[in-house]
């Protein structure tokens, strides 16, 4: 699984005692088995880049660093509640006092009226049932001149992650009826025109969004991907609508992990990836 740390803090003789800026974090639910919408170092790197806040407030010490599962239909999934508890407490092993986790929607979680000078996502806000709303709601929290900014995934014809798992899929039960491609879910932020007009909607200024290639790097061999391809995504829900069985799931795990073998590096994986990056300021 990519390496990722629960919070960030400024190294350096200022404490983190001593609050520069508030951050809000958007994350989906951190299922052990998500390993595809987990985000690797280079994402986050991109999305702490495009971080920028207004003079006098960037964050070099984070006041408050809020966990937020953006999965409304997962709030009250058995392990949700767990997995936020696994986050609290690697938090709490790793010495940071300036912390906090909660489980909420952040389409409607009644956020503190400019009480944030940032709030960033990483693959997070893909599944709110009315995008515009929760921007909206998002930016009430946000301080003026704060900043908004999050990665999701581009389109899947430049997403190997999402392919080949699909194809493996259809050629073993067949193709499943056509769906919204911008329905909630991974994808539904692949258009960038669609997703900045939505944001601007909202009532976000200077609304900016790019695509970049970059490689995804999980520290897992071809096999050990297709175990987690198996479980999550489209792979999934093709064997839900053909109702698959045990022995379609074992060959098309077979055959994921045969096409992810072609990306084998001497540290795991490498597949190349498409990612939409956005950023937005409050008016």
């Amino acid at each position: 699984m990519w390496r990722e740390r629960v919070t960030q803090t400024r190294r350096g003789p200022r404490s983190v005692d001593r609050p520069i800026g508030r951050i809000f974090v958007i994350t989906q639910s951190p299922s052990p088995v998500a390993a595809i919408a987990t985000p690797p170092f280079r994402v986050r790197r991109f999305v702490g880049h495009r971080q920028r806040l207004a003079p006098g407030r960037r964050p070099h010490g984070f006041y408050q660093h809020i966990q937020i599962v953006g999965f409304p239909e997962k709030l009250h999934s058995p392990n949700a509640e767990q997995l936020l508890n696994r986050a609290r407490r690697r938090s709490t092993d790793a010495g940071h006092r300036n912390t906090s986790f909660i489980l909420a929607d952040a389409q409607t979680h009644p956020f503190v009226p400019e009480s944030f000078d940032a709030i960033i996502s990483r693959f997070g806000v893909m599944f709110f049932e009315s995008p515009v709303a929760a921007f909206a709601n998002m930016a009430r929290g946000m301080k003026p001149d704060g900043r908004l900014v999050f990665a999701a995934w581009g389109p899947a014809a430049g997403n190997p992650w999402f392919t080949i798992p699909r194809d493996a899929a259809i050629a073993r039960l067949g193709k499943p009826a056509p769906g919204d491609p911008f329905a909630p879910g991974p994808l539904a932020f692949q258009d960038i025109e669609r997703v900045t007009k939505l944001m601007q909607q909202a009532g976000l200024k200077g609304v900016r969004g790019e695509m970049e290639m970059v490689q995804l790097t999980p520290r897992v061999n071809a096999g050990k991907a297709a175990k987690t391809a198996i479980r999550i995504g489209p792979a999934v829900r093709i064997m839900r609508e053909f109702s698959g069985t045990e022995a379609d799931a074992a060959a098309i795990e077979t055959a994921i992990a045969e096409a992810f073998s072609k990306f084998e590096t001497g540290k795991g994986i490498s597949v190349p990836a498409t990612i939409n990056f956005f950023s937005a300021e409050k008016t």
